[in-house]
């Protein structure tokens, strides 16, 4: 039998595939953004911190990294991360290309969680495209976060921090507090966060800050629970990386040294300038004046979406505002910026627009907003393309003498065996990068590697019974020069 085709369904039809076509449109935009400034990525070889990462990874090994992940609140060091770098290598060995197309689909992988997130604190998928189209590329911070491969923890713990924040906000939509199961799916997921990196801590206050933008008529004690237990994770985890003679703040690059709201304002002075790729050497007052300006704004389209996208910008670059760091540490922050942009410029248009009378208004709206994100995105690839042309090459050459020693391995391929002694003599770096790229190379247990400087005194004599001696040419290139039986 034969089914009618109304008018009505003709319109259905034609609507969908509108929509289809307006969805797919966005994406292409995009994944092409994406795409444009990132397909040299597979080009990059290991950074030398890659090689003091992976090393430490091997070092340990599967089920002492399983059991670090599980006990969050321990010393270990970012063993999420450490996963990450045991799993390719001992699939991929000390090939790069592998890592560099899995830190892609990460990359990829996160895109998809910021446009979810986007649209739920949003509301609006025009929101949530604009928001994405900025923040699928940011050069100052996405080009340490795609090029250079030792800011994986950053990478992971993205994707673990916004699948727990997901998590929480879409069981929330529902006006149900989290059951028993539902809260043990949160942990975790914030414990893999943890276990990727510090910048994860600042997941419980971003979700209080939801609770009271978006559920303020609700009663706020039917739902501590799981923002509770998180806290508490969160305070022994901070615990465990401040005290004791392994904590984290033993080294001075992570000891903060002046916590105060002076600190803080020059801190967020840095990440505009960072985050909106200009050099403009703003003072605290004046970074004052623009949290003022912003929190103004919020208040007066009333929007609770500015004021999460506001909180989010102040609160998650907490773990690190007193560290003087930056650059792709700013990879979690990011998502407030973009988001409060394009919430801001509907805002904007709407406001332009209110006083319009006309039976094509909405065509009038969407034609101002449509305006006012070409006008972010233009500006936005212009800065990038500037940014790019000088900072990604550099990126690349950063990992060229680690590739370059580890051809020489492939070259000269010397005899390691269990229980070899290994002495390193001329090394071009001045950390301990050959010693970790010589354990990975060899994969041979145990490997006794030792290196004047490092840990043994500089200008040390070849200690007795060394098997192996590693020197270096002018040119920086590896040769044997003993082999002993």
């Amino acid at each position: 039998m034969k089914v009618a085709i109304t008018p009505e369904t003709q319109r259905e039809k034609a609507t969908k595939l509108s929509t289809w076509l307006l969805h797919a449109g966005a994406w292409c935009i995009i994944l092409a953004n994406f795409a444009w400034f990132n397909w040299k990525v597979p080009q990059s070889p290991f950074a030398p911190d890659e090689m003091m990462n992976m090393g430490w990874a091997w070092e340990a090994g599967l089920l002492k990294i399983l059991g670090a992940i599980a006990a969050f609140f321990t010393n270990f060091y970012r063993p999420v991360g450490a996963l990450y770098y045991w799993i390719l290598y001992n699939m991929f060995g000390l090939n790069y290309v592998p890592f560099r197309i899995a830190d892609l689909c990460i990359l990829l992988l996160n895109l998809g969680l910021a446009f979810c997130l986007f649209r739920r604190l949003s509301g609006s998928l025009f929101v949530a495209y604009l928001s994405s189209f900025l923040f699928s590329y940011n050069a100052n911070v996405m080009s340490r976060i795609s090029y250079n491969g030792a800011f994986v923890y950053d990478r992971v713990c993205f994707t673990f921090y916004v699948a727990a924040l997901l998590y929480y906000l879409r069981r929330r939509s529902k006006g149900d507090p989290l059951n028993l199961r539902s809260a043990a799916v949160l942990a975790v997921l914030y414990t893999f966060a943890l276990g990727s990196k510090e910048m994860a801590v600042s997941l419980p206050p971003v979700l209080l800050a939801f609770e009271l933008l978006y559920n303020p008529s609700r009663d706020l004690l039917k739902n501590w629970r799981p923002i509770l237990l998180l806290t508490l994770m969160t305070l022994a985890y901070i615990y465990s990386k401040t005290h004791g003679s392994e904590a984290l703040v033993t080294n001075p690059a992570y000891r903060p040294t002046d916590i105060t709201l002076n600190h803080f304002l020059i801190a967020q002075g840095s990440y505009v300038d960072l985050l909106l790729l200009g050099n403009y050497s703003l003072t605290p007052l004046i970074i004052a004046g623009l949290i003022l300006a912003a929190a103004l704004l919020a208040s007066a389209f009333r929007s609770r979406c500015l004021w999460m996208a506001l909180m989010f910008m102040l609160v998650t670059p907490l773990p690190i505002a007193f560290l003087d760091r930056g650059t792709g540490r700013l990879y979690i922050p990011l998502l407030g910026w973009c988001l409060f942009a394009a919430q801001l410029s509907v805002c904007v248009a709407n406001f332009l627009t209110s006083r319009v009378h006309s039976r094509r208004k909405y065509l009038i709206d969407a034609g101002v907003q449509g305006a006012l994100a070409v006008g972010l995105a233009v500006t936005l690839i212009h800065r990038n393309l500037f940014v790019q042309s000088f900072v990604i090459e550099p990126m690349i050459k950063n990992g060229a003498l680690t590739w370059q020693i580890i051809q020489d391995f492939n070259r000269i391929r010397p005899p390691f065996r269990p229980n070899d002694k290994v002495y390193i003599t001329k090394s071009p770096f001045a950390g301990w990068d050959v010693m970790f790229i010589t354990e990975l190379w060899a994969n041979v247990r145990p490997l006794h590697i030792s290196e004047p400087g490092k840990n043994l005194p500089a200008g040390a004599a070849v200690p007795p019974g060394t098997n192996v001696i590693l020197s270096f040419d002018a040119s920086k290139h590896m040769f044997v020069s003993a082999v002993q039986p």
